[in-house]
């Protein structure tokens, strides 16, 4: 599904954000990118993203080498993906059915398919009875449900999620991280991006660690602490 081989990152000013990294993620596998800050975990999922590219070496999604993409391309791309982050970075003015609509509304789906889409998946978030709330009055749990049900309204094959739960207390983070299992078992790839080492050993999930922008291991946590809803 997500094969890096031998990429390397270098911002414009010279600073080596990753070095030759090596890694393949099978589809509908969940895996957490731990390190530092600045380790480099948030400059994997961009490039995953499209949202960057490699200096050097090659990424590769869906068999589908990312560096051929043509820009104008790009867009398509990027239906087939959801990205949620710390922040969720809702439109605090709109209801919650009209957040998660916008981005169907910009790729142009059709108009007798979109309410559908909307109301499966704020069901799948369990929020289907607040969606004529306004967003501001929704609570950081709440928020952050609405930035996953905006990211898979258009089914993705590929879910990115950078630091999902930073805002969150750890039981809400916790039901967090149970609401992506339950997408992993539905044949969702998901790579999460977390510093948070106790909600990462609570997980049965492989963890890519991540050190000044070297890959420096590859670990499975002890699945007997899990206990997805």
């Amino acid at each position: 599904m997500i094969k890096f081989e031998q990429v390397s990152k270098q911002f414009k000013n010279g600073t080596d954000a990753l070095l030759d990294i090596h890694f393949e993620i099978q589809q509908a596998e969940m895996v957490f990118l731990s390190g530092h800050s600045g380790a480099g975990k948030s400059t994997l999922l961009k490039l995953m993203g499209l949202l960057a590219k490699p200096t050097s070496g090659r990424v590769l999604v869906a068999e589908q080498d990312l560096a051929k993409i043509p820009s104008g391309k790009i867009p398509y791309y990027r239906r087939r993906i959801g990205m949620i982050f710390q922040n969720p970075l809702l439109l605090s003015q709109y209801t919650v059915y009209e957040n998660i609509l916008i981005p169907l509304i910009i790729a142009g789906f059709d108009k007798n398919d979109m309410a559908k889409r909307v109301r499966a998946a704020l069901d799948k978030v369990g929020l289907l009875k607040k969606e004529k709330r306004k967003a501001a009055e929704l609570s950081c749990g709440e928020s952050q449900r609405v930035a996953i049900a905006r990211a898979i309204v258009h089914k993705p094959i590929l879910l990115l999620a950078d630091e999902p739960t930073g805002n969150l207390d750890p039981d809400l983070a916790l039901d967090i991280m149970n609401l992506f299992a339950r997408f992993q078992q539905v044949g969702v790839t998901i790579c999460i991006a977390s510093h948070d080492q106790n909600l990462i050993q609570k997980m049965p999930y492989r963890t890519l660690y991540l050190k000044q922008g070297k890959l420096i291991d590859s670990e499975l946590a002890n699945p007997t602490n899990f206990n997805a809803k």
